[in-house]
């Protein structure tokens, strides 16, 4: 990870704490939550600009919960897709980093 985003991680955290203490103060809590969210967005930009697979993959996931309902039945489908990627993904890297090993 970049400095860069080290740092905003810092500043969230750093700004997460005045935002829960002043959660329910009228005008404070609403000129730190737009604080938080436009540095939050800045960061999420400057991913997107640098990287246009992240785009992408936004557009798809985000195209698939709109076209499905989400019941009961859904999220049980969404959610053994996503344990089956998970693993999927678990044993592709697990083989990779044992390839790795045995060549050194």
């Amino acid at each position: 990870m970049g400095k860069g985003f080290m740092g905003f991680l810092i500043y969230w955290v750093l700004l997460l704490c005045p935002l829960y203490y002043y959660y329910q103060k009228h005008p404070v809590n609403y000129l730190l939550l737009g604080i938080f969210t436009v540095s939050f967005a800045f960061v999420v930009g400057l991913t997107c600009a640098f990287s246009g697979k992240v785009i992408l993959e936004s557009v798809i996931l985000t195209t698939a919960v709109i076209l499905f309902p989400l019941g009961k039945l859904s999220v049980m489908i969404y959610g053994c897709l996503a344990s089956i990627i998970f693993c999927g993904y678990i044993i592709y890297d697990t083989d990779n980093l044992i390839k790795e090993i045995l060549v050194r």
